[in-house]
């Protein structure tokens, strides 16, 4: 079985290449299913309607194409078209992985599957602000959060693109430190829309003496935030601490 079905295909970001199947099914069993392939220099060729050139479109914006070639031909209510074959992909893999180079994989395997395969992460190497290119648009990936909170977006599929570059971490000063009551206070890249709630995510959530404020520290400033302030936008340099439910009392500035 392919694994394209062990997954949901988004069609608005997955990339049509060479390889990629496409089976055209009509309803009133009178034609047999069409089934097409994606050629090298990316058509689709029906044998007596046409070629359709689908190389790097959508899913979405290829089934269209296809649907309006076939429309020539057969009314819309008469035949579907699915998606049914996945292709192996070749990725491009930089930067702060200890093999760089060209490596095969499948469009149903994550980008985290691929570094591993390049060797993985070497020290110093960004975890939080991977870029994967190539597709109908760029994706950061952020390893950590897939790890430490399971949000599979993180993470995204291969067939969102064919380049993934590793940066490295150039100035540890855009860290967003946090401590006080915390499963692992630690220090973490700052990544753009980063909030309170993603990065107490990060740091494995409170502990059970936590109480119900946190203090940010920002530059010359202090916020004091309500723990249940997740939506609060945090910044590079940003030092958090969570404060304990007795035990550290509460300055003035908390009335």
């Amino acid at each position: 079985e392919d694994p394209i079905f062990n997954m949901v295909v988004d069609p608005g970001e997955y990339t049509i290449g060479p390889g990629d199947q496409f089976q055209i099914d009509f309803w009133d069993g009178s034609t047999p299913p069409i089934i097409v392939t994606v050629t090298p220099e990316g058509y689709l060729l029906l044998t007596s309607m046409g070629r359709v050139d689908v190389g790097n479109l959508s899913l979405t914006a290829a089934r269209k194409k296809l649907r309006e070639l076939v429309s020539k031909f057969y009314e819309d209510s008469q035949y579907s078209i699915t998606l049914t074959g996945a292709r192996p992909v070749k990725i491009l893999i930089g930067g702060g992985v200890k093999r760089p180079g060209l490596y095969e994989g499948r469009v149903s395997q994550r980008v985290s599957e691929l570094i591993e395969k390049a060797g993985g992460l070497i020290p110093g190497a960004s975890r939080r602000n991977i870029e994967l290119s190539g597709g109908t648009k760029p994706y950061k990936v952020d390893l950590l959060r897939f790890e430490r909170a399971g949000d599979l977006s993180a993470n995204p599929y291969l067939y969102s693109g064919y380049k993934i570059n590793v940066p490295m971490i150039s100035d540890s000063a855009n860290f967003i430190q946090i401590s006080g009551e915390v499963v692992t206070p630690n220090g973490f890249e700052y990544i753009i829309g980063d909030n309170f709630g993603r990065i107490l995510d990060l740091a494995m959530g409170t502990t059970d003496l936590r109480g119900d404020k946190a203090i940010v520290f920002r530059r010359d400033r202090q916020h004091i935030i309500r723990l249940d302030s997740l939506d609060f936008p945090v910044e590079a340099g940003d030092k958090i601490i969570v404060l304990r439910r007795d035990g550290i009392p509460e300055p003035d500035y908390f009335s």
